[in-house]
Parts: C-alpha cells; structure tokens; sequence
C-alpha cells in the first residue's frame, strides 16, 4: 500500500476489523514520502444520494467540485493533479458510497477507473460486503480493478505478539506466559480488536498490580461484564 502507489487497492474486511486503523497508519506513512499525496475521504456520513458523497468529497478533500456529478468530479480531479500532482484517494467505508453508486448506474466507478488508467490519480478503497461483492463481479466496473487485500484474524503467533510486545516495553511480569496468550486466543479466536482489547485490560491489571500479572487475571478478565459487553458490540 505503501510501496507501490502506482496501484489501486481494495481492503476488505470485516467491520471492527481494523479497516480504519490501517488507513490512517497508511495515510500516515504516505505524508512522509514527498512524491505522494494522499488525500482522504471519509463516507461514513454519506447517505441518500450520491450528491451527499460528492459534497463530502469536497469537504474532506479540499478540491472543489464545479457540478456535484461524476463529471465535475472527474473534471475536478484531473485539474488537482495538473496543478498538484498525482493525488493518492484513501476512500473510507466505502460500501456507503459504491452502493449509491450501484443505483446511479456505477457512474463514479467509471470515471475512477478512467482516472486511473489516464494515470491522473490512485485510488485505495477501504470496504467489506459491497466493495467485495462489486470486485468479484464480472459485470461492474470496480472488477478487477483495484487489487484485492483481505483482512482477517490474526494467527495464534501473531496473536501472542500483539500481547506480548507491549506488555514487555513497560516491564511487565507475566507469570505463565503461554496460558495468558492460549486463554486470550481462546476467547478472541484472533479478532485484532478483541485482542486489543485484552492487552488493554492486561495492562489496567499490570498497573493496579505493581507491573505483575498472574493467570487469575486473564481469567478475570475473559468473564468481566467490560469484556463481555465489548465483545458482544464487535461481533453483533
């Protein structure tokens, strides 16, 4: 995503997930290269009709829009980058507005993909269900264009990683190690929220506990209504 910004991409996953959180470490790490520009654009309040996504368009990405269509969107974006530079479009919760799109005939998706072969802009859409369902499709224009980056769950060694470092950069002593990662990959079967979640806890546990932590508090946490009620909001 970083390395290769000629190209456009399609990350896929789950709500919850990390979708966003790998956005903006994405974005983040785009700013520190002087040849890209990444721009990003937020559809989590696009509703209705596709206007409301070309008016958020131009909110989050500054570039002003002379008729709120695909037209002037097209028209908008080629005049930025002649005048800035080939933009990189990191699209956010972009199910929103390609389901819009659908209604509207895949009139956005037509002139993004023009854009992109022209060479004018890059496009990194960020999406679950819809931006799947729309890449596999033969008959839309998003298939096969932008390259597919599924996310899922994290592997048991990655798992026990995520746990581990953090707790290790502050000095924390864990007393059995392999059950405190086993019994937080039982629970979480890997969901990088849910075992974030965990480490969080872990760490509350390890400061109330002078930078110790035993298998009853891994125990503890895996019942505790603040677990339970975060877990049943990620998965329902």
């Amino acid at each position: 995503l970083v390395s290769k910004t000629a190209y456009n991409y399609a990350v896929i996953g789950n709500r919850k997930i990390g979708k966003t959180s790998l956005l903006k470490k994405v974005d983040r790490l785009l700013k520190f290269n002087p040849l890209a520009k990444p721009i990003y654009v937020n559809c989590n309040a696009v509703m209705g009709d596709m206007e409301s996504f070309y008016k958020k368009f131009q909110t989050d990405s500054k570039i002003r829009l002379e008729k709120l269509s695909p037209e002037g969107f097209d028209e908008a974006v080629r005049h930025y980058a002649r005048q800035q530079g080939k933009p990189i479009f990191l699209i956010d919760e972009a199910d929103r507005a390609l389901a819009l799109d659908v209604k509207d005939g895949e009139r956005l998706v037509r002139v993004c993909r023009c854009l992109s072969q022209d060479g004018v802009c890059t496009f990194i859409f960020f999406g679950s269900t819809t931006l799947a369902a729309l890449r596999a499709n033969a008959r839309s224009d998003l298939f096969n264009f932008a390259a597919s980056i599924p996310l899922g769950f994290l592997s048991r060694d990655i798992s026990r990683r995520v746990l581990l470092e953090p707790l290790e950069k502050i000095d924390v002593f864990l007393e059995d190690p392999d059950y405190i990662t086993d019994k937080a990959f039982e629970v979480t079967s890997g969901h990088p929220n849910l075992v974030q979640m965990i480490g969080s806890l872990l760490i509350r546990e390890a400061n109330k506990n002078h930078r110790r932590i035993i298998r009853e508090h891994i125990d503890q946490i895996c019942i505790s209504s603040s677990f339970r009620d975060y877990f049943l909001n990620i998965i329902w």
